[in-house]
């Protein structure tokens, strides 16, 4: 699915394991996304936090009346309105 104005866009969450000191992360796309382009984002996961991550993908279309992805992307893939389009479970331990 494309991403052609601000009242859509894609958003992810990283869900860290239970007990870790470091928060889940939840990011949003700030830009126009062509249908089929591939997208890379890059963080670092500390070797302290050993378990099970779960990132969960959604998209954003349209967005409710008022909200754009620059206030209110970067929520909770499923929960907040979105579609969840892709998901995937690592391990680090």
């Amino acid at each position: 699915m494309a991403v052609t104005h601000d009242h859509s866009w894609y958003e992810w969450s990283l869900q860290y394991p239970s007990g870790c000191a470091t928060g889940d992360e939840g990011f949003a796309t700030y830009s126009n996304i062509r249908a089929g382009q591939i997208l890379r984002y890059s963080t670092f996961l500390g070797t302290t936090c050993r378990g099970t991550y779960q990132l969960v993908v959604g998209f954003m279309a349209p967005a409710p009346q008022g909200q754009t992805s620059v206030n209110g992307g970067g929520g909770f893939p499923g929960r907040d309105g979105s579609i969840v389009v892709g998901r995937a479970t690592f391990r680090i331990g």
